[in-house]
């Protein structure tokens, strides 16, 4: 018995060892280990190259899909502007008479507030046309107190003369250079230099005065702007771009020694001629005399440049409109 079991147990070797021959004969065991081996490798390296170039191809996507996307709202946002322009009715049709020429004004509807050409400060009401109080600042009272204030810094005449050709051209009709207003408080850019300060009082037909900025002594308010986060925004003559606190209760305006925040853009020369402020992106915009927009980061830990870009139809040739 044993015998036969041995038996067995060799004829069923022996076929076992025909079968591998024959496999080995169409697949050699060598060549094969070696092309799996460096195939199972290639698989390895190409999966991850495949998966990195495709986590790649995802932000990408992503990517262009957000510009699609904000490419398209700004596109809708500019066809109601525009359809706001053609179909848009005059909401007040009353007529607001001021008793001087209006050199600037700005809006926090129905009350808006105008600079004179005299420097005063007018309060109107656009749905009932009242005139609700003006300041008791004018140009003659400031020329009468010219001794009080030789103290303070002045704008030198030529800075002055300079600026105003920058902001009129060659028809400069006097007054007011920018103004500010919202709520209760209006703020006004006169050509002596500084900020001067009021604010409205429902039971009186005068503004009150709260003084003036002394950060601001000696520098010529080109614009101004005020934000919803109480935040004064000023552009200077000297290409500066100054930010001053409203809600801080122990330094007003008229406490202030210097800006909250500031910007020095260009040279000296290059007076700020517009501010533009995006407070959803944290950043501001101001354009230059000189020809030039600059980017700005208006976070609350940092007051830096981010660019400075010059629009390719500026030149310093200059040509009348009507020459084609």
């Amino acid at each position: 018995m044993r015998f036969v079991f041995v038996a067995r147990w060799l004829v069923l070797l022996s076929s076992a060892a025909e079968l591998v021959k024959g496999l080995l004969s169409t697949h050699p065991i060598n060549d094969g280990l070696t092309k799996k081996h460096c195939k199972s490798k290639h698989v390895h390296r190409g999966t991850s190259r495949f998966e990195g170039d495709e986590s790649k191809k995802d932000d990408d996507t992503r990517f262009f899909q957000e510009l699609r996307e904000r490419a398209q709202e700004l596109s809708q946002q500019t066809q109601e502007l525009t359809s706001k322009w053609r179909t848009g009715d005059c909401r007040s049709k009353l007529p607001l008479v001021f008793p001087d020429w209006v050199r600037r004004i700005d809006i926090d509807y129905p009350l808006v507030a105008c600079g004179s050409s005299r420097e005063t400060v007018f309060l109107g009401h656009l749905e009932t046309g009242e005139i609700l109080a003006e300041s008791t600042f004018s140009i003659d009272d400031d020329e009468s107190n010219d001794e009080a204030r030789r103290d303070e810094k002045s704008v030198d005449d030529l800075d002055l003369m300079q600026t105003m050709r920058f902001l009129f051209g060659n028809y400069d009709g006097g007054g007011t250079l920018s103004i500010a207003f919202q709520d209760s408080l209006i703020c006004e850019g006169g050509r002596k230099g500084g900020v001067r300060v009021w604010r409205t009082n429902p039971t009186s037909n005068r503004l009150v005065s709260q003084g003036s900025i002394p950060a601001m002594e000696g520098l010529l308010a080109t614009c101004l702007h005020i934000d919803d986060n109480d935040r004064l925004w000023v552009g200077t003559h000297k290409g500066e771009v100054h930010c001053y606190r409203l809600d801080d209760p122990f330094q007003p305006l008229a406490l202030q020694t210097k800006p909250y925040k500031s910007w020095t853009f260009g040279r000296r020369m290059s007076c700020v001629m517009s501010l533009e402020l995006c407070v959803e992106f944290s950043c501001g915009v101001a354009t230059l005399a000189g020809g030039s927009v600059e980017f700005f980061s208006t976070n609350e830990n940092e007051a830096v440049g981010l660019a400075s870009l010059y629009p390719p139809f500026d030149s310093m040739e200059r040509r009348p409109a009507n020459i084609y």
